[in-house]
């Protein structure tokens, strides 16, 4: 079993209204027992929630963060300015902030060392990084376990399981994936893996 590869948005097994059905029964009970017990919770509350094939939900777990690789799919679609978000929620003012979001889907795929989730091999040198594709803003790499080879060197190396991520925006979700996919494809590294099926392999 292995953490996060890859993920999709917006999602497909559920509509707004059965969203809001997850918000009404999963996180505002969690909210009215933090105000219960006097807690005045500000930042993130992630919720791993799995879906069976008749449309039930089950909770796994909660977090204090946004998940990931679930992160790097909002960040593609989010146009509104973070830092200004967060500063409000940190300060009790998100209310006044309207956040803006892309209608493009978005989708991303984690490249993974060679033995992840068990034991891996850090300092592969990272290629294909700085390739000119011409995609432009569509599409992004977010970094994981990466980091720069010794001595000043300017290489980019592995130092983790799961290394990067190739995010994209697409004006279809199999848009978005092919050019996740494509970018990914120009990267290379000893021992680089990722799964070939996020989004259900439907690209």
């Amino acid at each position: 079993n292995t953490g996060g590869m890859g993920a999709i948005s917006p999602t497909p097994v559920y509509d707004d209204s059965q969203v809001s059905l997850i918000v009404e029964r999963v996180f505002a009970p969690v909210v009215k027992e933090f105000w219960s017990r006097g807690i005045e919770y500000r930042g993130f509350l992630y919720a791993g929630i799995m879906v069976d094939n008749a449309g039930a939900f089950k909770v796994l777990e909660f977090n204090c963060r946004l998940g990931d690789p679930e992160t790097e799919v909002l960040m593609m679609r989010l146009q509104s300015d973070l830092l200004q978000a967060t500063y409000a929620a940190a300060c009790g003012e998100l209310g006044s902030v309207d956040l803006r979001w892309s209608r493009e889907a978005a989708a991303c795929v984690v490249a993974c060392s060679k033995g992840y989730p068990g034991v891996v091999e850090d300092g592969k040198i990272i290629t294909g990084l700085n390739q000119p594709l011409g995609l432009g803003d569509d599409v992004q790499i977010f970094h994981s376990g990466t980091k720069f080879g010794a001595d000043g060197s300017d290489e980019v190396i592995t130092a983790g399981g799961r290394v990067l991520v190739a995010s994209a925006l697409g004006s279809t979700m199999n848009a978005a994936l092919g050019k996740a996919y494509d970018r990914l494809s120009k990267i290379s590294f000893e021992g680089m893996h990722y799964r070939r099926d996020i989004g259900g392999g439907c690209w």
